[in-house]
């Protein structure tokens, strides 16, 4: 339930022409996103990439063998490859690639290094991007904040 209600943050917050939503219809979107995030995102400030677990979400993909990334379990996970996510609403680039990670993460840390400010309070998570238009929109759910 709390990926819908993420879905709806995300598309509410994210009317940013710079995003190329302008022209796209809102339930296209809404049924793309549903697709796309077969997994759960999540905003992560502990994390220092962007990570993802389906290598076919991925486009200009490079196959990159390492590191091996270690978890706040102390698991860890081996990075297959990199590449970049994109959906009508958002692109996030220099994504690794961990085979059989079941959430995907969206690094703070480098949405930082790119450009983005990233602003939390306790109900939400906001990225906000050129022009000071917020671009995603993460709920706080179990004191995570869920795309």
């Amino acid at each position: 339930m709390s990926h819908v209600k993420g879905l709806m943050a995300l598309i509410n917050d994210s009317v940013d022409c710079d995003l190329n939503i302008c022209d796209a219809n809102i339930s296209q979107v809404v049924q793309e996103l549903s697709q796309k995030l077969e997994h759960t995102w999540f905003l992560d400030s502990g994390c220092s990439r962007h990570m993802i677990g389906l290598k076919s979400l991925l486009t200009d993909f490079v196959d990159k063998y390492g590191p091996i990334m270690v978890f706040g379990d102390n698991s860890e996970g081996a990075v297959m490859g990199i590449g970049t996510f994109e959906c009508r609403v958002s692109k996030l680039k220099k994504v690794f690639y961990l085979k059989g990670i079941k959430n995907n993460i969206i690094s703070i840390s480098q949405l930082c290094d790119t450009g983005y400010k990233v602003v939390f309070d306790c109900n939400k998570g906001k990225v906000i991007g050129s022009k000071n238009k917020t671009v995603l929109t993460a709920l706080r759910d179990n004191n995570m904040y869920i795309l």
